[in-house]
């Protein structure tokens, strides 16, 4: 049989994740030095070979260190050789979510103060949606949303209300889920009203 796992999933956009497994005969003892191929289905599309391949080691093992753009499915197959018939391992999938940036203007500020979120989206996801939300107690509640423009770049303006009490508040950027990855989130940003 071949095995095939992923780890971590998901991941951000840009960074990496690991498949592995192993390949083994039918009484679970391994199968070294056998050459295994990776494939990849990025979204519906069918699954291809990326071209990568490798030798299992002693104790059957593989692993392919991958980067997808995109949440995909991996397959690992196994073209046979005189003693041992073809195998293909179950599908695993990484899924990515979107990297979004955060910066901040000024992060104290008085009643009536107005501060900037600016930040990006990657890949780019031209005319989506980010939403800007502040954690109340430990839910995250959205306060505003903003459309992506054509570098996939975002900006808003937080204002402390005339009526806002005096904390710290702390606030992120959130890309929703959409066919293509999982919902990305900025690094947090903690704002304060004197």
């Amino acid at each position: 049989g071949l095995t095939a796992t992923s780890s971590p999933t998901p991941v951000t956009y840009g960074s990496h994740s690991v498949v592995s497994g192993t390949l083994t005969n039918d009484d679970g003892s391994p199968i070294g030095g056998a050459t295994v191929a990776l494939s990849a289905r990025p979204g519906s599309d069918p699954f291809a070979s990326t071209g990568e391949s490798m030798t299992t080691d002693p104790m059957g093992a593989y692993s392919f260190t991958v980067s997808p753009a995109q949440t995909t499915d991996y397959q690992v197959e196994f073209a046979g050789d005189r003693d041992h018939a073809a195998t293909t391992s179950p599908t695993t999938t990484v899924e990515v979510a979107t990297r979004v940036s955060l910066a901040v203007g000024n992060t104290v500020l008085k009643k009536g103060d107005s501060t900037l979120f600016a930040g990006v989206v990657a890949p780019n996801h031209e005319g989506q949606t980010v939403l800007v939300q502040a954690l109340q107690g430990t839910s995250w509640v959205t306060v505003a949303s903003v459309t992506l423009d054509q570098d996939s770049f975002y900006s808003y303006v937080l204002t402390a209300s005339k009526s806002a009490k005096k904390g710290t508040t702390t606030y992120r950027v959130a890309k929703p889920a959409d066919g293509d990855h999982v919902l990305g989130v900025s690094p947090t940003a903690a704002i304060t009203i004197t």
